[in-house]
């Protein structure tokens, strides 16, 4: 007859500490779903967003890009007002003008493509707000017309995949 072996105490030790140590890092944090409604403050303009931990910066649906003054070169045009149309998955739009902070070179299937930044106010609800820097492109062809990524989410969320789509 074979006795079966208990575990050894720095085994059970470090398990504890494991789980000890995942809970910790949950702590204080909201819970999102995968897809939520989220506002651009800016616009007063609601999102039905889909939430994305592998897209590193936030993206939002941008047509008719007009910056002021332009140059051939995008990132000649940092530090200048561009004017855009925000428009959401119900065809609702809004007209923003914002300062461009930086150009981002994206890769994505498609291959790779410059895109302006600028910062926005992005609310979940009453009861979270951020200003975040979001990269402007034309989603028309997506579901999502706004992606939310980790520059958003870090360090205040827990993504739940299980969640469902709460107002």
């Amino acid at each position: 007859m074979k006795l079966m072996s208990r575990p050894k105490v720095g085994s059970l030790s470090i398990l504890v500490f494991i789980l000890f140590v995942s809970c910790i890092s949950i702590v204080g944090k909201q819970i999102i779903g995968q897809t939520e409604v989220i506002e651009v403050v800016d616009a007063s303009l609601k999102f039905q967003a889909r939430i994305d931990t592998g897209a590193k910066r936030t993206s939002i649906h941008a047509i008719n890009l007009s910056v002021s003054d332009s140059s051939e070169v995008m990132k000649d045009n940092i530090g200048k007002a561009i004017t855009f149309t925000i428009v959401n998955e119900l065809d609702e739009s809004k007209e923003v003008t914002k300062i461009i902070e930086d150009v981002t070179k994206v890769k994505n299937p498609q291959g790779e493509e410059l895109r302006y930044v600028v910062k926005m106010e992005l609310a979940w609800g009453r009861v979270y707000s951020k200003k975040v820097t979001v990269s402007l492109r034309n989603r028309q062809r997506m579901k999502y017309k706004l992606l939310i990524g980790r520059n958003w989410l870090e360090n205040d969320f827990v993504v739940d995949v299980t969640r469902e789509v709460h107002d």
